[in-house]
């Protein structure tokens, strides 16, 4: 019955107490491909639509996959040892030379696609907040300048503050609040995605031809839904 879609938004975030960074690869300057492999990202997106799905769910169901891949590919940038073996597991990665051809190929198709065009918005950022003190190696500043910012966690809600001003920017306001001052007070690093999304349908449906008609969600049960 609408005519226009407008699903936001999807968060993700990570506190973590303490980070061992480091180079992400022993080529960082290395050549993005053209055409950007998912092949690895679409069992992720299955498997965490299994683990997300409400199993008794009656309404809609929305989450951004590819959002929440890219706020676990940062940490996975960050980690080491068996955390950073487990993380590669889950995402189906291969090696930090090509997950970060992945990750940087896949962020300039997206502004490509942002910057042209008007028929939708879709808006999706990281960001790593990293406490003013912390000892983050300069390879990383470099390669992830964009993602990369320094706060200073002792104040806790002012960096609580500049945290939720960056969500509710990205979000249009849809989520306002997602940190306190007492949930980073005592962190070295918080990695945050958002995601926000709204656009028009390619052909509007009327709302002349939207009915009540009975709907089967399992074969012995009906529920009456509109349906055009």
């Amino acid at each position: 019955r609408m005519s226009r879609l407008s699903l936001s938004a999807v968060f993700f975030m990570v506190l973590a107490s303490v980070v061992s960074p480091q180079c992400i690869s022993n080529n960082d300057r290395l050549s993005l491909p053209l055409t950007p492999d998912l092949e690895h990202i679409t069992p992720f997106s299955l498997d965490l639509l299994k683990e997300l799905y409400p199993p008794t769910a009656t309404g809609n169901f929305f989450f951004s996959p590819y959002s929440i891949w890219n706020a676990l590919v940062l940490a996975y940038f960050g980690s080491a040892g068996q955390t950073r073996q487990q993380l590669q597991d889950v995402l189906r990665l291969s090696d930090p030379s090509n997950t970060l051809a992945t990750y940087k190929a896949l962020d300039r198709l997206y502004e490509k696609r942002h910057a042209n065009t008007s028929e939708y918005v879709i808006d999706i950022a990281n960001k790593v907040y990293v406490n003013k003190n912390f000892n983050l190696r300069v390879c990383i500043r470099k390669v992830l300048s964009k993602e990369v910012q320094n706060v200073d966690f002792t104040k806790g809600n002012e960096a609580a503050g500049t945290i939720n001003k960056f969500v509710s920017q990205k979000t249009r306001g849809k989520i306002p609040t997602v940190v306190s001052g007492r949930d980073v007070q005592s962190a070295s690093m918080v990695l945050i995605n958002a995601a926000y999304f709204k656009g028009l349908w390619k052909t509007a449906f009327k709302p002349k031809d939207t009915l009540k008609k009975e709907f089967y969600p399992v074969p012995d049960k009906t529920i009456s839904v509109d349906m055009m």
